[in-house]
Formats: C-alpha cells, structure tokens, sequence
C-alpha cells in the first residue's frame, strides 16, 4: 500500500492500521466470503441470543488509498474572516485512514500533521507523486500585483488607514503565503481534534503589516479571475487547475473546475470519466455540471411556457374542490453521442405519478413497439433497400393533453408563495401520460390517412410508407420513389410537433445500426451497451456463455445487496439476449430462475455471460439475404432435474436474418421426448403465424406463403402429418396442441420438415454447447464480427467531422473578409 501510493515511510503505523482497518470489512473465501467484521459481529449477536444475526460493514466511505483530499481548514468550518474571500479555504493532503466511517485521517505535508475531519473532498484520479518539489509549485499563489492586473478596471488603491476601515465590506485582504513543505524525515504528529490547523498555517495566513488592500470590482464575477488564473498556469505546464484556485473561490471543487477547463478547451469526456449526476436541485450547488443542468433546468421550464403545459393557480382553489396536489421533482441526465462521448446536460420536470391512487391497468396500458415487430422492419428494410429516416418528438408526453384536473406543486427551486400549477398537458411521470401520448400520435397519424397494422399498435402504413415508433423515437422507412410522400408526413408531423433528427437512422434504443447499401445488409450491435455493463462482473474473460454443468438453487439465504447485484447483472443480460444476442438467451433464462435468493454459484455464472459477452462484443446480428419465413423448433426433455420440465426454443428467421427467439422451460412435466417436441412445436407455429398476418398487413409479399417449421424428432413429425392421429395421451393440453397442430398443417398453412440434429438451429437455445461446436452455432444464427466495419465507420465519421470543421472555419473567415 505504501509503495502503490508512493507515501513516505515514516507513515507505516497510519498505513498498518489502514490495512487492518479495510482486511476486516473484506470478505474472503476461507470464511464463506464473509467479513471479519461481520464474524464478529454475528458470534456477539449468537452470545446475546439474537436469531439470525445480520450486520454488514458499511463500505460507501471507502475511498483510494494515498488519493488526493482537500480537507477543510478550521476558519472555513467556523465561517471565520468570510470577508477574505481569496483566503485559502483549505489544505491539500492525502488520504491514510479512516477513524469512522465519515471521519477520515488525511496526512498534510506541509505541516507535517494527520488530521482527522469529515470535511473534506476526494481527488480519487490523482495520487502522491513522491515530486515533492512539483508538488510543493502547487501550493504557490499569485501575488497582488498579479491578481490586480487581471482585473477589470482595478488598480492598487492609495488610501488611508481610515478609508480602508469605511470599506472594509466591499474589499478583499491579498497576502502571500511563506509555506514551507515539511522535511520527509521529520515526525509526523497526530491531532485528535476534529480538525485542528497548524501553526505554520495560521502564520503563513497572518495579514502583514504593509500588505494592500485591493477594492473588489463590482462588475468583474470571480469566475472571470479563476478562469485567467487556469489559463495561466496551464500555460505554465501544470497538468491540472491548481487546488488553491477552488478554495480561494469558495464554492468550487477541484474536479469542477478541472471539468469546467475541461469543457473550454472542447475535450468531449467519456461516460465513464464522469460523475453522477445530481439526484436533487440543492445537488446543483456543489455539482461539478451544476450550472449547465440548470441552465437545462431554464431551457426545460420554457419550453413548458411556450406549450402552455400548466396555469399558475392560487393553492386554496385545489382545496376548495377538494384536489390532491401531487408533488414533482427534476431528473437529471448526461446526453452522450453513439461513442459514449458527454455532448450536454439535460434536466426534465417529472411529476411524482407515485403519489396518484392506482387505476384500472385499461387506464394505464401503453403498448410500445415489440423487438420482434422491429427487427421484423429491420429485414425488411434491408431486403428491399428502403430509406430508413429517424426522428426524435421533443417533449413527446407534453403534446398531449389530459383529461382531468391535476394539480401539482411548482418545481424545486422555482418556487412561488402559495402558488400551484393545474396541469393543461401529460407531464412525465403521471401514470396516464404514456397511453394518452399514444392515443395523440395514433390519432394524428389516422387524422392525415395513414392505417394502423392490427396487429402491432405502433406501426403505422399509407401509400408504401412506414412509420413506426417506440414512445418518442421515430422511424420513417420508404423506398426512394417514395420520398414526396415520406418529405409530406414528415411536414405534417412537424406542423404540430417539434421534431429533431431527420438522418438516416444510426441507433435505436441503445442498438446501433450499421448498413451496407450495396449489399443489402443491416447489422444490429450493442456494443456500446456491453462495454457499458462490464465493470459490472469480476475480471475475466470466457469463450461460452455458460457451461455444461447445471446450476442448482443454494440452501442458504443470500443477503439483500447480493440479491440487488446479481438482479441487475441478469436484467441487463435479459436486455441484449432479447435484442440482438440470441446465442445468450438459453443462459438469460437459467439465470432468471435464480433471482429471489442467488448464490456465489449464480453469482459466478452471471459474471461468465459478461465475461464472453465483452469477449464478442463486435458480434452483431445480420439481416438481409435470400429466402423467406423459416421456422426452427426444438426441445431437451425433462433436463431440468429438479422439477423435471423440459427445456424449449424455437427460432423465426425472415430473409436470413433472426428476427424472433426465445429459450424458456416448458410450463408442464411432459411423459416423452415426443410430448416435449410438441408442445415446443406448437409454440413455434403460434408465434409464426403471428408474424405471417404482421407481414401480409405490411403488404410484403411472399414467394411462398406457407410457414415451413424445421424439427429434428420424426415421430413428433408423424403425429401432425399423417392422416390419422396416432398420439395416445392422457395429457389434455397436449392432446389439444396435437390436434390444432394438425389442422394447420392439413389447412396448408404450416410445414413440418425433418432437420438432422447437427442442422438444428434452435439446439443451442435449449443446451449449454461446448466450445467446439459454439463457432457452428453462431454461424447458425448470423452473429457476425463487425469490428471492421465499425473501425471504418468510426474513422468516416471522424474525416467528416474534420471536413465539417474545416468548412466552418472557412466560412468563418469569409464572413469576417479574411482568409
């Protein structure tokens, strides 16, 4: 620990302690992964007779080592000399330990001191240097004479003591610090007081006798100052902004004004490099983005105002009708482009629906575009080429008005006296603000002739047109002589909504969208999305999802942190393998049987599914080919030992792309293979048949209208195809499967074909394959390695970027005559 942070040796009883103190909140394989801490804590609670004791180790506090801190100085706590606002707020130290969990023991070496304080902020990206000479150029500040020259309109004033008395108020006291760093062989000494400054710090503060005083300008913002200062010393080669700069401010952090430099020089920031956003408008404050949500939080406001989403009332006349007045609150999120680049902030009001009685599920029910309907679209749109245009309804629930009164208090932080708001639109969050939105769209879309397809609510069709949309994203996909009428909706719709976008389209709903014209091919990937998830599982790395050995429940009672873990690893598996990663979904679906109480076991399986998820994350799934509606059904009988169920899947492929899958257990104990490769069959004609009326409404047409259904077990095959019923069960629901399937296969309408085991597609859906027969089975499914195609499209999109930059500044120049 000590060489990692690069700390003096003189600190090893800090540091010996420290280790101790974090050794007894980490768990470990020897103890069944549980805490010393919480050992000893249980075998108290054993002694006094507490059944089944519980105590875990709080480990929010817990910061990196030997990080950065910036640990407030007494005067600053005591809010003493509050007029001296370029006095230094606080001391630049590092972090050695921890006396409780909100106290902490920063070492200081420019006195020399371990301090113990609960104010203080945390630079966890930087560390000691062991430069102790770069790190003592840090501690420096700017002179007078400097200061004085930066700002507007100031000069050394020539005043009497008694002048300078009278305006005392409106004057800020400039004094050097004389701090010297402390000698690394010198004894380091420990002050057990909440905070407690040092002399050398107290007499380097100490105001001079002939130092000047300098009246502060009334129009220059001290922002304007720190900003030249971060400048200057940026100029002067120091890496960062200097620590002093956002204490003599005193209002700024150090990573808020490295953020705010950040954002002047145009370094767009990846996600993972910053911090979460605010949760609450008093967050705002001492955010490092905290003034750019809140100018989102003014451009959201007027926006409101100018669609007339509520009217400012009187609070007593909702109490006259008896009214509840819900409350609201501010959502705050980080809008980044495709790469994961930061591009702004955004702040959206949202009224707390929470707080309305529940209605009817008729009242609420919003439907949205299924993943099957749009990758349905998707293959479509590649094996006829068509134009695919996306859009983007800004406030979408707002255009939509509601139908009842609702009353809401004022937003946080702009806040009237006994003023409420009465609601005239559906703001987000009330319960009814989906499906009236919908019931806007879809009324608008049927008010200027489009046809809504029977069977998928959010698919909309007129003259060769289709317009599809998944609450407010929206895609337009027509073929090229088809355009005037897209360019015709598209005026219509912005005629009553405001509308952004209008490109082909790139992402949707996290997936990206990759085209290959010439080629009539369309890939979906989720890269960004995996490499989003994948801090969220222990290092490692798998060439298979899953193995072939069977995952049991534990007998013990997980605690309610791991259940939360291992709930959100299998949520965000379920979100791609439903998707665009098929090869995932027999692994998705044996780890969803594990949620309630999910063990190391589980735990560890989990973390395997990210682990070869990151592996091929370039895997993408294709679309576009020849061909037309195959089905594949399959099922692994009574694999499941525990109940005995069996395992079935069956998979929809349309011009060679998938565009329907699913792995799951069969809801009932089957007596054969036979019985289970039924049920599983009869799964398959439903869900095809569904997708055969979606494309007869889409006015796609079909070289062959009959659905063939792939299987590999000929007896099952028999029983729907001869011409007289040779199943002999006492299973009704089977019985009835049989016999409905049979009536679609002698109706024409299905086709049951033999498939040889080694040509099933849907086997990897029900079976963990081994790793010899996993690069057949993606083939199977049309995975396909896009890193090539995405690196060439990154670095297209980079050469357009810099013709774009370079034509605005030529423009530029031109419009100012030069050149």
């Amino acid at each position: 620990m000590r060489t990692g942070a690069k700390l003096p040796h003189q600190l090893w009883p800090e540091i010996g302690r420290t280790a101790v103190y974090l050794y007894n909140r980490t768990p470990n394989y020897a103890s069944g992964w549980k805490t010393p801490y919480d050992q000893l804590h249980t075998a108290s609670a054993k002694a006094a007779g507490i059944p089944q004791p519980k105590k875990q180790p709080d480990q929010t506090h817990l910061r990196a080592f030997g990080c950065k801190a910036y640990a407030m100085t007494s005067d600053a706590q005591q809010k003493v000399n509050r007029k001296m606002r370029l006095k230094p707020k606080g001391w630049i130290g590092f972090l050695v330990g921890y006396r409780s969990s909100n106290i902490y023991r920063i070492w200081i070496p420019t006195i020399n001191r371990i301090v113990n304080t609960r104010d203080v902020i945390f630079n966890e990206d930087e560390g000691c240097n062991g430069d102790w000479e770069s790190f003592k150029d840090e501690l420096l500040e700017a002179d007078l004479e400097e200061i004085a020259k930066f700002v507007q309109g100031s000069s050394l004033p020539e005043q009497d003591d008694n002048e300078q008395a009278e305006q005392v108020e409106d004057c800020i006291e400039v004094a050097l610090p004389t701090t010297t760093l402390a000698d690394e062989s010198s004894p380091i000494t420990d002050e057990t007081e909440d905070f407690i400054v040092a002399t050398a710090l107290e007499n380097s503060l100490k105001q001079s006798e002939d130092s000047d005083i300098l009246p502060t300008p009334p129009v220059t913002p001290l922002s304007a100052l720190l900003a030249h200062s971060s400048r200057a010393l940026s100029d002067e080669g120091n890496k960062t902004v200097s620590w002093q700069a956002a204490f003599l401010a005193g209002t700024k952090s150090p990573l808020q004004t490295s953020i705010e430099r950040k954002l002047r020089q145009g370094v767009k920031m990846h996600r993972n490099s910053l911090p979460p956003p605010p949760t609450k408008h008093q967050d705002l404050k001492h955010h490092p983005f905290g003034m750019l949500f809140q100018e989102a939080e003014e451009s959201h406001l007027q926006s409101h105002k100018e669609m007339r989403s509520w009217t400012e009332i009187r609070k007593k006349d909702a109490r006259a009708v008896d009214q509840q007045v819900l409350g609201c609150m501010w959502v705050y999120v980080y809008k980044f482009d495709k790469h994961g680049r930061f591009q702004k902030c955004k702040a959206r009001l949202v009224v707390r629906g929470d707080q309305q009685a529940k209605g009817r599920l008729q009242e609420t029910y919003a439907a949205t575009l299924a993943g099957r309907s749009f990758r349905t679209l998707i293959a479509i749109a590649a094996r006829f080429d068509l134009e695919m245009v996306q859009y983007d309804v800004v406030n979408a629930f707002v255009n939509a008005p509601i139908d009842q009164n609702i009353f809401m208090h004022m937003a946080p932080g702009y806040k009237k006296t006994a003023t409420i708001l009465k609601l005239n639109k559906a703001l987000y969050g009330l319960r009814a603000s989906p499906l009236l939105w919908q019931k806007e769209l879809s009324k608008t879309l049927l008010e200027i002739g489009y046809t809504q397809i029977p069977h998928e609510p959010c698919c909309f069709k007129k003259e060769g047109v289709l317009f599809f949309f998944y609450v407010d994203d929206v895609i337009i996909a027509y073929r090229k002589a088809r355009k005037d009428k897209a360019d015709e909706l598209t005026r219509q719709l912005g005629s009553k909504y405001k509308l952004t976008g209008g490109d082909p389209v790139q992402w949707f709903l996290g997936m990206e969208v990759i085209r290959d014209r010439p080629a009539r091919k369309i890939w979906l990937s989720q890269t960004a999305y995996i490499d989003k998830i994948a801090n969220l599982a222990n290092k490692g790395t798998s060439t298979v999802p899953m193995t072939q050995a069977e995952l049991r429940p534990q007998t013990g009672l997980a605690a309610p942190a791991e259940i939360q873990r291992y709930q959100r690893k299998v949520g965000s598996i379920l979100y791609i393998a439903v998707n665009t990663r098929p090869d995932i979904a027999f692994a998705a679906s044996r780890l969803a049987r594990f949620l309630v109480n999910p063990g190391q076991e589980h735990q560890d399986a989990a973390d395997r599914v990210i682990h070869y998820l990151s592996h091929t994350r370039h895997r993408a799934l294709r679309f576009g080919g020849p061909g037309g509606l195959t089905v594949a059904s399959d099922a692994s009988f009574a694999d499941n030992t525990l109940d005995r169920k069996s395992s079935q899947a069956y998979t929809i492929r349309l011009f060679d792309g998938l565009i329907g899958w699913r792995a799951s257990k069969q809801n009932t104990v089957t007596t054969s293979t036979t019985e289970a490769e039924l049920l599983a069959l009869a799964q398959a004609a439903k869900e095809s048949l569904y997708v055969s009326r979606l494309l007869k409404e889409l006015t796609v047409q079909m070289d062959d209208p009959t659905i063939r259904i792939d299987c590999d077990n000929t007896q099952t095959i028999n029983l729907v195809t001869a011409e007289i019923a040779t199943l002999k069960t006492k299973l009704r629901h089977v019985d009835i499967h049989n016999h409905w399937l049979r009536q679609e296969v002698q109706g024409g309408r299905v086709q049951v074909k033999y498939t040889k085991s080694t040509d099933m597609i849907a086997d990897g859906l029900t079976k963990a394959l081994p790793a010899g027969k996993w690069n057949r089975f993606l083939y199977q499914l049309g995975l396909e390695d896009i890193q090539e195609r995405q690196q060439q499209s990154r670095e297209q999109e980079r050469i357009e970027a810099r013709l774009q930059k370079t034509e605005d500044c030529l423009g530029n120049a031109g419009s100012t005559g030069t050149y």
